[in-house]
């Protein structure tokens, strides 16, 4: 019988850097994916920012592993766009993977500029920070779950965004055309901060899928041994 992992991402972009990576079909809003990736079966789920479509989700009872897989800012300044941490692995598994290891904090807004970041870090002493981690990591102990919290920075502890940038997207992580429209034509130079923003972040997510596999294989190689 294959062990079964069940990964949440949070947004489109994660989910379907995590989908390619495992080569199986993008996850939708209440329509997880079933795939099999070596020995694992995978089932994954698109929960949406902050775990909103959690309340809804059931997860299948044979579950070994609850997977967060996305992407996060970072606080602690020694990490770069790209970089890849895991918080949360049971201590067992996390011998077998070589992926840095980093206490992630979740805020219900979007920590965006140099001084929140600064601030958030020296009072929490979190490396990174993200809008899913605590809410999934509550949900698994609901029901006895390990959990692993995989997160791939898109940007810096010395980048700014832009508060606003929140509005451009739905709750799936989908872009607004509208509201797009409006924050490039009250001041066009967001563009450039856009291009930036879209390039990082598929970097991220690119790092993102290779480190899902890293930790699914070790997942396997376990369940030989």
């Amino acid at each position: 019988m294959n062990l079964v992992v069940t990964i949440f991402s949070a947004v489109h972009l994660e989910a379907k850097a995590v989908a390619a990576a495992i080569q199986a079909p993008i996850p939708a809003p209440e329509l997880p994916v079933h795939s099999i990736f070596e020995n694992l079966k995978i089932i994954h789920h698109l929960i949406g920012l902050k775990g909103v479509g959690l309340g809804k989700t059931k997860v299948d009872p044979d579950t070994s592993y609850v997977l967060l897989a996305g992407v996060a800012g970072a606080l602690d300044p020694s990490f770069s766009v790209g970089d890849v941490v895991m918080c949360d692995c049971p201590e067992d598994l996390a011998r077998r993977i070589e992926i840095r290891r980093a206490l992630v904090v979740t805020s219900e807004t979007l920590v965006s500029t140099k001084a929140e970041k600064a601030a958030l870090f020296a009072a929490s002493g979190a490396a990174v920070v993200d809008m899913e981690t605590s809410a999934v990591r509550k949900f698994a102990a609901e029901r006895n779950l390990p959990f692993i919290s995989l997160r791939s920075i898109s940007d810096s502890a010395n980048h700014s965004l832009d508060p606003k940038l929140v509005r451009l997207i739905d709750q799936w992580g989908r872009a607004k055309p509208g509201e797009v429209w409006g924050f490039i034509w009250t001041n066009p130079l967001r563009l450039f901060s856009l291009t930036r923003l879209g390039r990082d972040s598929n970097r991220a997510a690119r790092r993102l899928g290779k480190g899902v596999v890293t930790v699914l294989r070790a997942i396997g190689d376990s369940q030989a041994k």
